[in-house]
């Protein structure tokens, strides 16, 4: 096992005690908004599934990716099982749910990733798809009425996000014109939505068009070739 493999190693250890401790300690976040408890378990086991996949890329092996994947989809069934006989703690299936959507959403951010890398023609399917999901969820404003307005803005940066970074992987192309004719489409998407969900206001709309502008920049870097510094060869002297 390389020193990669042991701190991946560690640091799921040290996540898996930390876990624990969360979910037996005499402690409650319900009363911190609404919902606000599931985006706390989305967001630790969202951590833990990205772990997994550092644990997977250190390259461990197949017996411990398999030990350690076991693990994870256990743990949320377990710790949440062990709540419901604590006096000060209580069971919830949403609570569950929240848990193991946590850990799927970094897998398919992953594998949708690894898809597109090889398969350019996939993001022909996803985009649409995806889009679609997005405009559902803005029209029918699912991330106001299931969260607080700060934690819904979060969720409104990352779906806007998400939306410009799948675009441009889908539509970046050298012709100028046609590469025009695709970008008019993210300026003309959030006002198609301003207009069909009268909620969606003013700053929503600038939230969405900083959103595409970063995923612009973002992939922008992505795709900046790296220098690789070449090995400096020494050179002895003969004197």
């Amino acid at each position: 096992m390389n020193l990669k493999s042991k701190i991946a190693v560690i640091l799921f250890v040290i996540y898996g005690v930390i876990l624990t401790y969360l979910y037996t300690a005499p402690f409650s976040i319900e009363n911190a908004g609404h919902n606000a408890d599931k985006v706390v378990h989305f967001g630790i086991f969202a951590l833990g599934s990205v772990l997994y996949l550092f644990l997977v890329k250190s390259g461990i092996g197949k017996g411990l990716c398999v030990f350690f994947g076991t693990v994870l989809l256990s743990i949320p069934f377990g710790l949440e099982t062990i709540q419901g006989y604590l006096s000060y703690r209580a069971y919830d299936n949403f609570d569950l749910l929240a848990n193991y959507v946590g850990i799927a959403v970094p897998l398919f951010v992953y594998f949708s990733c690894w898809i597109l890398k090889r398969f350019r023609w996939f993001s022909w399917f996803l985009f649409p798809v995806y889009t679609t999901f997005a405009i559902y969820v803005q029209l029918n404003d699912v991330f106001s009425k299931l969260f607080t307005e700060k934690i819904a803005v979060v969720f409104d940066i990352a779906l806007f996000f998400s939306v410009g970074l799948l675009f441009f992987h889908t539509f970046t192309i050298k012709n100028k014109v046609l590469s025009g004719f695709f970008v008019l489409f993210l300026v003309v998407f959030p006002q198609v939505l301003k207009y069909m969900n009268p909620s969606f206001g003013t700053s929503k709309l600038l939230l969405a068009y900083l959103s595409f502008l970063t995923a612009r920049l973002f992939y922008d870097y992505l795709k900046k070739p790296r220098i690789q510094k070449e090995p400096e060869v020494s050179q002895k002297k003969d004197f």
